[in-house]
């Protein structure tokens, strides 16, 4: 392969020697732009599939967060016991669960903001497409609307499966979970 460009207003004679050329020696004279619309086909769906496993990621770590949230709630039994003893609702019971949640949730964006940030700008050093002295100057080609679609979603989906855990305490009954041992 070797790749051939002519000045603006060369003669189309060129041209025609280059296909000459090339069909002499069994070759195909390709557009630059068509090798460009090929490679960008194939990285449109390469970043489709690992889209497609993040998504995956995202849902199992979504199911994740139940366990450790319904875990902590049954642990919690006579915590709870108490607090509803001395006078919190239900409401609120099941808003503690729910906030404790969202807090998780915004401690996981945020690192997982940074990391994210920080992984990808030591692989773009490493790629090449990064200087050290560019500094920030970079920071107007970061994709952000995939950047807010993972935060609003690590806000949201550990939200979400906490509605269950968060149904717990206001079914207990004060009495049974203060003998909770």
């Amino acid at each position: 392969a070797f790749a051939a460009r002519y000045a603006p207003g060369a003669p189309s004679v060129d041209r025609l020697r280059l296909n000459e050329m090339a069909t002499q020696f069994a070759l195909e004279a390709t557009p630059i732009a068509r090798i460009q619309g090929a490679v960008a086909d194939a990285l449109a769906r390469i970043f489709g599939l690992f889209d497609a496993l993040a998504i995956v990621a995202v849902i199992i770590a979504t199911l994740a967060i139940v366990n450790p949230l319904t875990m902590g709630v049954l642990e919690r039994v006579r915590e709870l016991g108490v607090l509803r003893a001395i006078g919190m609702t239900r409401r609120q019971a099941l808003r503690m669960v729910v906030v404790e949640a969202a807090v998780l949730g915004m401690v996981g964006v945020v690192l997982g903001s940074l990391a994210g940030l920080g992984v990808g700008a030591v692989m773009l050093v490493i790629a090449g497409g990064l200087t050290p002295n560019d500094g920030f100057s970079a920071a107007v080609g970061l994709p952000w609307l995939p950047i807010e679609l993972a935060a609003a979603l690590g806000l949201l989906l550990p939200i979400a499966p906490s509605i269950y855990p968060s149904l717990l305490p206001p079914r207990m009954s004060i009495v049974p979970a203060l003998q909770v041992e």
